[in-house]
């Protein structure tokens, strides 16, 4: 990674036996009455969310095309010095010649939008062990990180913006992830809450 630097002694071999047996035990075991309350809850929501796509829905931000001032913001937002994905394209290769890539970066969100189809390559992430602590020979010592494509970030990032904010798919209580929306002023009036409710001796 950029500006970092870790030797270790693990083959690829052992880095991939490794990654390939993370969460593949099958010795959890689950409460059967819980199991079922998370399928039935999920059914039922797949089911709300059924939408003939035969139809045309008005006011649906899906049937809308991408604009250039969305591409252009969300290529803005995105900061310097970090990794690239598997394409190895990094976020200053999109900022810097934004004029040459708006028109273009255009024409293929939309063709995306309209044909269905997916680039595999942005499914793909490259995988990052950054050493936590301990010895190094150890994969487990590791934490890891995914590095996603760029192109593929910026896209879903206009979809999640458009989607999450014009369709008020989320909750007014809800601030992670929401632009402008401040952490410590969510902390401070939890804990309002919680002081009030235990004052008067409801917890």
């Amino acid at each position: 990674m950029r500006g970092t630097k870790t030797t270790s002694n693990i083959s690829p071999d052992d880095w991939y036996a490794y990654f390939n047996g993370l969460y593949n035990d099958t010795k959890y075991e689950f409460d059967p009455v819980f199991t079922e309350y998370i399928k039935s809850y999920v059914e039922d929501y797949e089911a709300d969310c059924e939408i003939n796509m035969n139809e045309e829905i008005d006011g649906c931000i899906i049937d809308e095309p991408i604009n250039v001032n969305e591409i252009e913001n969300a290529i803005k937002s995105l900061p310097n010095g970090k990794d690239p994905g598997p394409d190895g394209i990094l976020n200053e290769h999109e900022r810097h010649p934004m004029f040459l890539l708006l028109p273009r970066l255009t024409i293929l969100f939309n063709t995306i939008l309209q044909s269905g189809n997916y680039p595999k390559l942005w499914c793909t992430a490259g995988i990052v062990p950054l050493h936590k602590h301990g010895q190094k020979t150890d994969p487990g010592n590791y934490r890891v990180i995914s590095l996603l494509s760029v192109i593929g970030k910026v896209f879903t990032k206009i979809l999640n913006t458009e989607m999450c904010e014009a369709e008020d798919l989320l909750y007014e209580e809800q601030s992670g992830y929401r632009k402008k929306d401040k952490v410590h002023l969510i902390i401070s009036f939890a804990y309002m809450l919680w002081f009030k409710n235990t004052s008067h001796g409801l917890f």
